[in-house]
């Protein structure tokens, strides 16, 4: 069962995870990532920002389906629900509560934080 902290938020208002949720989280990416790597997937970057997994043949995910699956079921763990809907609430008062004092919400990628 994952194992979730209190919602924390960095100085930037930022979401940040407990040590121990941000070890279960890279533990279980790097395997599935190792695992994607391995079976011949390419980590193809945009062209403005970020990365996507490619696998034209299929042959990646289809072996690394279990990692997939192992990490599918952490994040939608009821628990980590919970923490997730607590951090998400977290971002929308910090969110309100610069706003309210005159400064913008901070935005995320392209996220706004405050509800629509």
């Amino acid at each position: 069962m994952a194992e979730v902290g209190p919602a924390q938020l960095g100085p930037d208002g930022r979401s940040q995870y407990p040590a121990k949720t941000r070890r279960q989280i890279d533990e279980l990416n790097g395997a599935y990532e190792g695992c994607l790597l391995a079976n011949g997937a390419i980590l193809q970057p945009f062209e403005t920002s970020g990365t996507m997994w490619v696998d034209p043949t299929g042959k990646a995910y289809a072996a690394c389906e279990a990692h997939a699956k192992r990490s599918n079921a952490w994040a939608e763990d009821d628990l980590q629900r919970a923490g997730t809907a607590a951090m998400v609430l977290a971002e929308r008062a910090f969110a309100a509560c610069l706003e309210a004092t005159g400064h913008p919400s901070p935005v995320h990628g392209e996220r706004r934080l405050t509800p629509a």
